[in-house]
């Protein structure tokens, strides 16, 4: 290599593969970290296996053969889709709490009660203050609650 460094040159080639450790009982799995062409780099889960040098050595062919076709067919990651109409915290809880009372549950009160006196509380606009009405909430009030 002109570089000196055959294992960058491998990386670039496969993409990133790790193997992904499982709860106890479970099967771990592998994953391969794939650039495409418009420089995004996402994951691609594999199927459950035991991690083993002969299973990472597939992995690294599959990884291999994506690389080839992504820079073959210019791949991209497919855009996102489009944003959901903009709902208020208050509508949403509002939704949510109508929903868990459609349900039959017994905890809506209680709910409701712990949002009104502390959600709700919390994050309500001090007097006077009309810039947060757009927004709801005011970040400072946002990140003094976590």
């Amino acid at each position: 290599m002109a570089n000196g460094n055959e294992h960058d040159d491998e990386r670039r080639n496969i993409g990133h593969v790790e193997y992904v450790e499982a709860k106890p009982g479970e099967l771990g799995h592998y994953r391969v970290r794939l650039r495409l062409a418009d420089g995004t780099r996402p994951y691609v889960h594999l199927a459950p296996s035991p991690r083993s040098p002969q299973a990472e050595k597939r992995v690294r062919k599959k990884a291999e053969a994506w690389m080839e076709r992504v820079r073959v067919e210019g791949t991209v990651r497919a855009a996102a889709p489009p944003a959901a109409e903009t709902e208020t915290a208050r509508a949403w809880w509002a939704r949510y709490l109508d929903h868990r009372t459609a349900k039959g549950q017994q905890s809506v009160r209680d709910a409701r009660g712990r949002l009104e006196n502390w959600i709700q509380r919390a994050t309500r606009c001090p007097r006077g203050r009309r810039d947060c009405a757009a927004t709801g909430i005011l970040a400072v009030r946002i990140r003094s609650l976590m």
